[in-house]
């Protein structure tokens, strides 16, 4: 992750960078993904592959930029965008 904007000690705002970072959103992108899959029964049959295709879905890409790559994976999360596309 990449200056991904979080709140350090004493509510102190400021961008971060990092795997520390990334993990925790996109591990809080997962779970309202599996909400909605498994607790609203909208694909009840979801798997960690699905899972991955749903974000990558979402991704907003730069088009100077090739993904996949090293350091933007596939583009920034955007779990809006993720539901967007798969209504």
């Amino acid at each position: 992750g990449v200056g991904i904007l979080g709140v350090y000690p004493r509510n102190l705002l400021g961008e971060m960078t990092g795997t520390g970072a990334a993990s925790a959103i996109v591990a809080g992108a997962a779970a309202l993904l599996l909400e909605w899959a498994i607790v609203k029964e909208n694909d009840v049959k979801i798997n960690n592959i699905r899972l991955r295709s749903y974000l990558i879905l979402g991704c907003v890409q730069n088009p100077n930029i090739e993904y996949p790559n090293d350091l933007w994976g596939y583009g920034k999360i955007n779990l809006i965008n993720t539901f967007r596309n798969i209504r």
